[in-house]
């Protein structure tokens, strides 16, 4: 595959370039390459609900306590990691050849976990030491004056409106069926 060899080679090249690099879960070859070059890997992740913690289960089942709760993210990451296992030992026989097969964890290079959520969404924090909630990502540098026209109108009309998802609520929220009923 031509362009994985191409993205192989520019994550070879960052990691060549900097002492630290900066990847999502799912770009491989830079976890490979950081891997390879042995520099640190921070990962980032945009949602909180994939992550381990004994105080609550993973979205969709039961809370029935912390001994629950770690089978069940045991259980749920061991499927995940075999899924994605088999695309990184792809990516690792193609690209990387020096590298071993991912066994077990494929993320287990990394030195950090940035999320990038406000710790409000939240009730626990993670027992993993190398987890940081960082709050979330703003471009200083973006003004009201971006907007649309259209949107400009809208919102110099009357009380700014509130944005409201409930992606991120699910956890704080023992009813979620009584949460989703407010929006129906």
């Amino acid at each position: 595959n031509p362009i994985l060899l191409e993205v192989a080679r520019a994550s070879t090249q960052l990691c060549d370039e900097n002492e630290l690099v900066v990847s999502t879960r799912l770009q491989f070859t830079l976890h490979c390459a950081a891997e390879i070059k042995k520099i640190p890997l921070v990962l980032v992740d945009f949602v909180h609900t994939g992550i381990t913690s004994s105080h609550y289960p993973p979205t969709g089942l039961p809370d029935l306590g912390k001994t629950f709760n770690r089978l069940s993210w045991k259980l749920i990451n061991g499927i995940i990691n075999s899924i994605f296992a088999r695309e990184i030992n792809r990516i690792r026989k193609i690209s990387f050849p020096s590298l071993s097969k991912v066994k077990g964890d494929p993320w287990k290079h990394s030195s950090l976990d940035l999320i990038v959520v406000s710790k409000i969404f939240i009730r626990q924090m993670p027992e993993d030491e190398n987890t940081v909630f960082c709050g979330y990502l703003e471009d200083k540098h973006q003004h009201e004056s971006m907007l649309s026209p259209v949107l400009s109108n809208f919102l110099e009309q009357g009380p700014k409106p509130v944005y409201l998802t409930i992606g991120s609520m699910f956890l704080l929220e023992d009813d979620i069926a009584g949460v989703i009923s407010l929006f129906m």
